[in-house]
């Protein structure tokens, strides 16, 4: 289905709407982006080049997503589709596109990102999707340049880094060891103190549920799944979660040799005497003895402190954007009569 055309070098440019004919065409457009992000970071797996590992994530989403193509001179250029979500960053329905739903390979890339983004949009909000977010590869400045311009903001960051051993100074006075039973009660206190420090000034995050020693114990069950702690003196001051197969990261970074870190909190009067960087030197340590190949981590851009940490060892490589429509529109949008406005 046709939506609009306009005109782009004395050419015209059809946006339609995303189907299953176009799969294979914005497989490779993807395919082409990413190599380019390898080519700025090698440590990403090489496995997200191979369309066969693209294509049937494409496949699925597009079964329960909303999208659209650019077509120029019968030559897909970009696509941009998103999967819609209810409750998203608040109480209204919401649109998210991960960074392997989009992509523009052409000369005027930030042109034709516009006209997705406003074609795609009007569709979404139309849908009652007021909330959009989108995650875009690290090295796609003009993206990141185009979202900012149309009212995106930086949310979440998702990094990631070698296994050589962390240079500098190791605080060696703690003790880093494995969770165990026995720890429960000090851990859902701590996961608590974490909860309560993420839904303070400047991040935000609504503290809808606190994970009990149920929710703890059933996570560990996973053998893919470790709760690193630093001990002083007996008490329990900072944990880092780890998982070796299955995380919350970017699906770039989804690969069987990526170890990811999860939660991770050091109780305030600790903070600055580098005891996560200890907790971190141990799970790099582990992770290479068992022949992983990096790590990675994700992480809200409004946490200064975590953010400050994470980015001294750590090498962004997708950048989360936001941008919250203001819901009455719904309502108040270019569909009403002067009748309805006087």
């Amino acid at each position: 289905m046709k939506l609009i055309i306009y005109t782009r070098r004395g050419f015209d440019i059809e946006i339609i709407k995303f189907n299953e004919n176009h799969l294979e065409y914005v497989s490779e457009l993807f395919i082409k982006n990413y190599v380019k992000a390898r080519e700025n970071q090698n440590i990403l797996p090489v496995k997200y080049e191979d369309k066969n590992n693209i294509f049937p994530l494409l496949y699925d989403l597009h079964k329960k997503s909303i999208g659209i193509v650019a077509v120029d001179n019968n030559e897909i250029i970009g696509y941009l589709i998103g999967l819609p979500i209810s409750n998203f960053k608040g109480s209204q329905r919401g649109i998210y596109c991960p960074e392997w739903s989009h992509a523009v390979i052409c000369n005027d890339k930030s042109e034709v990102y516009q006209k997705l983004y406003e074609e795609a949009s009007n569709i979404w909000v139309q849908n009652g999707c007021i909330n959009h977010a989108i995650s875009i590869m690290a090295h796609d400045d003009e993206v990141m340049n185009i979202l900012s311009w149309n009212g995106f903001g930086l949310h979440v960051v998702d990094a990631v880094r070698d296994l050589n051993f962390l240079s500098g100074n190791i605080n060696n006075d703690i003790e880093i060891r494995q969770f165990n039973k026995d720890d429960i009660e000090e851990v859902v206190h701590l996961f608590f103190e974490y909860k309560k420090y993420m839904a303070s000034s400047p991040i935000y995050l609504p503290m809808m549920h606190a994970e009990n020693a149920e929710d703890i114990n059933q996570w560990l069950e996973n053998p893919n799944n470790t709760l690193w702690l630093a001990v002083n003196k007996g008490n329990i001051i900072s944990m880092m979660e780890v998982s070796y197969k299955k995380s919350n990261d970017a699906q770039i970074l989804s690969d069987n040799d990526t170890v990811s870190i999860g939660i991770t909190y050091t109780k305030d009067n600790f903070r600055g005497q580098g005891i996560t960087k200890a907790l971190l030197q141990n799970v790099i340590k582990e992770a290479s003895l068992i022949g992983y190949k990096r790590c990675a981590v994700v992480f809200e851009s409004q946490n200064s402190s975590g953010r400050n940490f994470w980015l001294k060892y750590f090498k962004p490589v997708c950048y989360s954007m936001v941008r919250k429509v203001d819901d009455r529109i719904t309502w108040a949008n270019p569909g009403r009569s002067i009748q309805d406005m006087l």
